[in-house]
């Protein structure tokens, strides 16, 4: 003992870091969710659930929750180490192995028994491998004692080890079944230890929205919440699956809920803008991106949303003036800047309509022939886009500027590649290349030359592509 202190030294060292690690990343179990009395009873009755998942290794998961178990049981399962821990004192002197053995199993389980709880488990299949060793010494030692009586015993031995490794190695081969993707291993975990599962139910909505099945990712997510409804990472997920679903109100509610309890959560106040953005609440969603900047003012994504949100209310602005002047002067110029402001905002179809009338009003408007034509050959809404007639309204632009204007021959070549007349698409989007290259216009000639190459592809480009 004296001459490892040197190693004992070391390992109090490597526990107090971990301790402090754990500590410092929030996976420490605080005395108030867990307290005292709480954690030294679980820790003597972890030891007869050790021994048996290592004896009997059935129903195995990946995650065991703390459950809730009877008096009679716990008093049981208490019992059972104190009972192991007095026959090996009473047979030190005759049999030592079993209290070398047992006391290893007991020492080396300390740092995970849950004294220190570290993680949500009540117990982990992982813990036992070093303390195992223990116990084997102590089985050996003493199934070798055995062995000396006799023959008979030597080769009963033999065989019923034999019959426990076969049973060992097929029950390794029934666990791996599990272990094939993430849904087996997550419905299994829930079926083996189904009482208050959060984890298992949130780890499997994980799964399922990994694999944008979003109706059961919001379903488990639903059920971790249903087991521990202060799981705020669960109720997090659950607000983006919404999202997703673009049931707004519904993401709405779950992000609120979750600042209620984690204010500081910067990420949080960005989705819950999303939400309310989702719900044509601009200004609302504006307040949460500014106090998700307050709370991370060096996040260069909260930066970015910030800015696409604060034009976007620059642009609902100008849409309630432009709206107000219709009202007094019908000309195509306001309704070409209304279409142009709702094509920003997102509203294809009133751009649609609004360029129409535009045109309606002034037929040979060559801005308003071209902005219409881009606005049905590249939307990204596929039930706005025309190919057809963006040609016929990029042709018109054309001829009446003599093809002479890069911006309007580019736009001619994009409705042609919706048309899926791709060789005209080529060509023309090389007229548009030459025109910026003669003219100057450098960002031009670079835009159509990424167009040119789409269209080589035989693809045609739509806005919010990349």
């Amino acid at each position: 003992m004296l001459e490892k202190k040197p190693l004992f030294a070391l390992s109090l060292a490597s526990c107090l870091i971990t301790i402090w690690a754990q500590w410092a990343g929030g996976s420490m179990v605080t005395l108030e969710k867990l307290a005292w009395p709480e954690r030294c009873l679980h820790a003597v009755v972890s030891y007869s659930l050790y021994l048996g998942k290592l004896f009997w290794p059935v129903n195995l998961a990946i995650f065991y929750p703390f459950t809730h178990t009877t008096p009679g049981a716990t008093v049981g399962l208490f019992l059972v180490p104190v009972l192991l821990t007095a026959l090996c004192l009473w047979h030190t002197r005759t049999r030592p192995w079993l209290l070398v053995g047992w006391g290893w199993f007991v020492i080396t389980l300390i740092p995970v028994i849950g004294i220190m709880q570290v993680g949500l488990q009540s117990i982990a299949d992982r813990y036992t491998y070093l303390p195992s060793i223990g116990l084997f010494i102590a089985v050996v030692w003493g199934l070798t004692e055995m062995a000396g009586k006799s023959k008979l015993f030597r080769v009963s031995l033999a065989a019923a080890g034999a019959a426990v490794l076969l049973g060992c190695g097929l029950d390794t081969r029934y666990q791996l079944g599990f272990w094939q993707d993430n849904i087996k291993l997550f419905k299994h975990v829930l079926a083996v230890t189904p009482e208050n599962n959060s984890m298992g139910h949130f780890y499997l909505g994980v799964s399922y929205a990994d694999l944008h099945d979003l109706d059961a990712a919001a379903s488990s997510f639903a059920a971790a919440l249903a087991a521990d409804p202060n799981f705020s990472m669960a109720r997090t997920r659950l607000g983006n699956v919404f999202l997703l679903q673009k049931k707004y109100p519904a993401a709405e509610t779950q992000f609120r809920q979750v600042l209620k309890r984690h204010p500081e959560n910067a990420s949080v106040h960005v989705t819950l803008g999303f939400a309310l953005a989702g719900q044509q609440r601009d200004a609302e969603a504006q307040t949460e991106y500014l106090t998700a900047r307050q709370l991370s003012p060096g996040d260069e994504k909260i930066q970015g949303i910030l800015a696409a949100n604060t034009q976007r209310l620059a642009a609902e602005q100008a849409l309630t003036n432009l709206t107000r002047q219709l009202l007094t002067h019908r000309t195509p110029e306001i309704h070409a800047k209304i279409a142009a402001t709702q094509s920003s905002l997102g509203h294809y179809r009133e751009a649609r309509d609004h360029y129409q009338q535009a045109l309606g009003l002034g037929p040979d408007s060559p801005a308003a022939l071209n902005n219409l034509a881009w606005l049905l050959a590249t939307c990204p809404d596929p039930i706005i886009r025309d190919g057809r007639r963006a040609v016929a309204l990029a042709q018109r632009a054309c001829e009446l500027t003599q093809f002479k204007t890069t911006v309007f021959v580019g736009t001619l070549a994009a409705a042609y590649a919706e048309a899926g007349q791709f060789d005209q698409a080529i060509a023309t989007a090389q007229k548009a290349c030459d025109l910026a290259a003669a003219h100057g216009e450098t960002d031009l000639l670079q835009r159509n030359q990424e167009l040119l190459a789409t269209y080589q592809r035989h693809q045609a480009w739509h806005e919010g592509e990349k």
